[in-house]
């Protein structure tokens, strides 16, 4: 049964509505029992309120842009900027609607989302950073900043009662939702979803509630129209999926082992319960054998309710693989054009054949289409890694109806129109929002990661399906670059949309929405009825300015973020928007998936640590098995696993050909950081034309930790401090980057440097030391280099100094699983060889958001990770510490966690010991 109001009886609900809340005697269109909005101005109130008092007519949830129901006033936030830009909207009749900038506010830092009272003279931001909710007042006089009050760690959304009364905000670090009055601007209750996770059992048996077990990224409220908040309920989305089953010793159940989670929190009770989000089990596309992929909806970053329904934007993840994009058949060799498939004249150039093939099935499983007597690339596998995704939820039934692949939905539409499978075709790749038209279920998603809106039509009745169209008769997207405009009118990387509330042009059903891009810093006006942006084809788009790019200088670093965001261009298979580095990165950090990779199964590392930011010269070694050493050598992944053309390339021209490969310069032989390098420092014989790995890489250093929960146990934590130096874990977890994991030498062109590492042996100094031997990393006295050096270097090679053996291998807590292998699954993963055991130690940083720990994600919470089952981890250093017959094992156990909850780029850093029995460096330069 569907406990929902149906879409025709919307309309006379709000005109009843209208008329029994408009002149309530609280002043917010209550019952009486409601205190008043909160005091904005001199100005406000009275007869000329343009909303009259009424509550908002229908669900709240935050966004990078609000607006006033009588849509005369917009909000943006400008993110890197630090404020939040107010806007007036002017309504001509049949004309455009003209958007003016009235004001810049200071907010603090990482305004992240924002939302409008329905009294439409204040709105609510939410300071990421600064860790606080910010009242913006006066709207629709002189806007400027009013009262403020500290809410929990990393709050990331927001949403309002029907009422106005009272504010939600979510702590993504803390796992704590706040309710806030927005009168007195006083926290009103706390709601702990901590212990909800503990609760539903997906965390294991015997865990104690604390922070950071949960992660509520955003946040909706339902509004049923009857002017009562008590009888509505908070729905917030856990961003990181949680282990159902556990794995198989194949991991063949990889793609459907996890579940989405939202919380429902009623406001009457404040007691959480869980809903699912069940794992899909056909993305709708095969791989390149042909096979079905699953995934599950993972970082959750948006929920909107509508018409009875919540519906919950995702990255729907597919780990199992088959990974990468093949390129088909190499080149052979010949001698004359006769030697090469097809024969023409031009199949041989320069001992090369230009053709490959001369039928579809010469392409095999290794390419594709044989085009022109060459095989197309086969980006099969890409399109069955990742999907933009949207679940359905009927929340009076409590349980979701359905997920989504929004990029299967567009691709079948396209090729139904025919267009072209180039890059003319973008996909939904992050929808960070979703705005209805009201009344209707058309919905619009902001595709962040291509600079476009998508329209999708979803069934009223979700009987017979889940969507009824997607795309528009007049265009299948809404293009926020439309060719030939001004740049200044773009828009890049939109991650907020507000649908008009009203038509507001006489006699039409025209509707307008606003979209907030964060690249650009703009506000775009959209004509939903032309399916484009507002004024384009009369060359004059209406684009505003929401801050100046001026007041912030690093616009090199501002660029580097939108290439981690965007799958235009070179940056993902055909440019069309399959995936992109924010895919398993967003905000920079992990998404706490275990990918079926090169070497073994892995967890996608976070990326905050990768640069110190105490010491800029200090740069982490990165991958779990120590591969790489330099941040260009992740080209390979753009390259392959997203199917781009990359961004190490001898011409500009989007094609798989213009690839530059230099020998010898990839991995840990010689620099990919100066093949990348337009200047050419290496002196190569080709030089990369584009310097996008340079921006890249400035913004790498900007990516900064989550900040610690703000509801921890401060004595816990000095308790905890005081456990980690006795047990000595600084021996693999001190210095400024928390992890003794960091590049010590320069990367050498001629590969002298590089390749001297193989025979440089730390094993005199080690044992002089009194290094413990169980912790050496490789056993063969000829071995134990500080890279390998022996002859399999394509399935070993690796900085061997920097691995560390704590019994990690293989061990999983049952309920999660473990899968040590390649991904033939056949061949044993790397990390327990004889000569190259252990893993690259991981840095403390972000580990309050970095569950499940380990290599392999196998262990699901840090209180399991120091349980007895990977006691050779936490007594590297100490026989007995943590024993488990210690009485005051618990106590422990709970402060060791708090502190290290407690890690971030504030806290001060304990020095990595000299080597000796306990710990230290193994690396050193030749």
């Amino acid at each position: 049964m569907r406990h929902r109001l149906p879409l025709s009886v919307l309309p006379i609900l709000a005109l009843a509505w209208s008329a029994a809340c408009g002149d309530g005697s609280d002043g917010n269109g209550g019952d009486g029992n409601n205190p008043p909005g909160p005091p904005i101005g001199a100005n406000d109130g009275g007869p000329d309120d343009p909303n009259g008092g009424k509550p908002l007519a229908g669900p709240s949830h935050g966004s990078t842009i609000g607006l006033s129901e009588d849509d005369a006033r917009a909000v943006v936030v400008n993110t890197d900027v630090g404020t939040v830009s107010v806007f007036s909207i002017d309504w001509a009749a049949d004309a455009l609607p003209t958007v003016t900038k009235t004001a810049e506010v200071e907010v603090g830092a990482e305004p992240a989302q924002t939302v409008v009272h329905p009294n439409g003279r204040s709105a609510f931001v939410i300071a990421r950073k600064d860790q606080k909710l910010v009242r913006v007042d006066d709207l629709g006089g002189a806007p400027k900043k009013g009262a403020e009050v500290a809410v929990g760690s990393e709050p990331t959304s927001l949403a309002l009662e029907p009422t106005g009364k009272r504010v939600w905000v979510s702590n993504w670090v803390d796992g704590t939702l706040m309710a806030i009055d927005t009168a007195t601007m006083q926290v009103a209750a706390t709601v702990d979803l901590n212990a909800a996770l503990v609760e539903s059992g997906l965390l294991g048996q015997g865990i104690t509630p604390h922070p950071a077990l949960a992660h509520p990224r955003a946040i909706a409220i339902t509004n049923n129209g009857d002017a009562i908040d008590q009888d509505e309920a908070v729905y917030a989305v856990e961003f990181y999926a949680q282990q159902k089953t556990p794995l198989t010793a194949d991991g063949s159940n990889a793609d459907t082992a996890k579940v989405g989670v939202v919380y429902k929190i009623p406001l009457d009770t404040l007691k959480p319960s869980i809903i699912e989000l069940p794992p899909m089990a056909d993305m709708g596309f095969k791989d390149i054998n042909g096979g079905t992929a699953g995934c599950f909806p993972n970082q959750l970053s948006s929920i909107t309710i509508h018409a009875g329904f919540g519906y919950v934007n995702s990255v729907c993840a597919s780990p199992r693989g088959p990974l990468g994009l093949s390129l088909g058949p190499a080149a052979a060799t010949c001698t004359t054009d006769a030697t090469c498939p097809g024969g023409a004249a031009g199949s041989c150039v320069a001992g090369r054949c230009a053709t490959n093939c001369t039928a579809d099935a010469q392409c095999g499983a290794n390419g594709g289409k044989c085009n022109a007597n060459v095989c197309e690339p086969n980006g099969s596998n890409v399109k069955t890694t990742t999907a933009p995704a949207v679940s359905v939820i009927d929340l009076g039934g409590n349980k979701t109806i359905a997920t989504v692949n929004l990029a299967k939905e567009l691709d079948a539409h396209y090729a139904q129109i025919g267009q072209a499978d180039d890059a003319t075709r973008r996909l939904p790749l992050h929808p960070l929002d979703i705005g209805f038209v009201p009344g209707k279920m058309t919905a619009y998603f902001p595709a962040s990661g291509t600079d476009a809106i998508f329209r999708v039509d979803f069934d009223e009745t979700y009987q017979a399906s889940t969507i009824t169209s997607v795309g528009d008769a007049k265009a299948p997207f809404i293009n926020l670059t439309p060719p030939g405009v001004d740049p200044s009118r773009v828009g890049r990387v939109p991650t907020g949309i507000a649908v008009a509330h009203q038509t507001h042009t006489e006699g039409s059903s025209a509707r307008f929405a606003f979209v907030a891009s964060y690249a650009t810093r703009n506000l775009s006006v959209v004509d939903l009825e032309r399916a484009e942006v507002a004024g384009v084809s009369a060359a004059r788009p209406v684009v505003v300015a929401s801050t100046a790019a001026a007041r912030d200088a690093a616009a090199e670093v501002l660029e580097g973020k939108r290439l981690f965001l965007t799958g235009l261009g070179r940056w993902s298979f055909k440019g069309q928007g399959w995936m992109s580095c924010s895919s398993c990165h967003a905000d920079g950090l992990s998404d706490n998936v275990s990918w079926v990779i090169g070497r073994g199964w892995r967890q996608a590392p976070t990326l905050e640590a990768v640069y110190s930011k105490k010491d800029p010269s200090y740069y982490r070694i990165n991958l779990w098995t120590g591969s790489l050493d330099e941040p260009s050598d992740h080209e390979g992944a753009i390259r392959s696993i997203a199917g781009g053309v990359g961004a190490i390339v001898k011409n500009a021209a989007l094609d798989y050909a213009n690839r530059l490969d230099v020998a010898g310069q990839t991995g840990l032989n010689g620099t990919s950081w100066m093949v990348a390098d337009p200047a050419n420092p290496g002196g190569f014989g080709a030089a990369c034309v584009i310097d996008d790995w340079k921006k890249l890489g400035l913004y790498f250093r900007t990516i900064r930790s989550p900040r610690r929960p703000s509801n921890l146990d401060p004595a816990k934590v000095a308790q905890g401090k005081e456990l980690f130096t006795q047990a000595s874990c600084q021996g693999c977890h001190g210095g400024s980057s928390w992890t003794i994991s960091r590049v010590f030498y320069d990367p050498d062109p001629t590969g002298t440097t590089n390749n001297a590492l193989k025979t440089l042996k730390w094993t005199d100094a080690a044992t002089n030391a009194g290094f413990p031997a169980a912790l050496f990393p490789a056993t063969t006295p000829a071995m134990q280099t500080m890279r390998y050096g022996g002859a399999a270097a394509n399935l070993y090679d690796q900085l061997t100094c920097a691995m560390r053996p704590v019994g990690t291998f293989g061990v999983a807590e049952p309920e999660v699983g473990v899968v040590e292998l390649r991904p033939d699954g056949v061949t044993v993963a790397q990390g327990n060889e004889p000569d190259g055991r252990g893993f690259n130690v991981p840095s403390l940083l972000g580990t309050n958001m970095g569950a499940p720990y380990l290599h392999a994600g196998q262990v699901r919470t840090l209180d399991a990770l120091f349980s007895d089952r990977f006691k050779d981890h936490h007594q590297a250093f100490s026989s007995t510490f943590l024993d488990a017959a210690d009485p005051q094992r618990a106590d422990k156990v709970r402060a060791l966690v708090e502190f290290v909850l407690s890690i971030d780029e504030d806290t001060a850093p304990i020095a990595i010991p000299a080597l000796g029995p306990n710990g230290g460096e193994l690396c050193a330069k030749p």
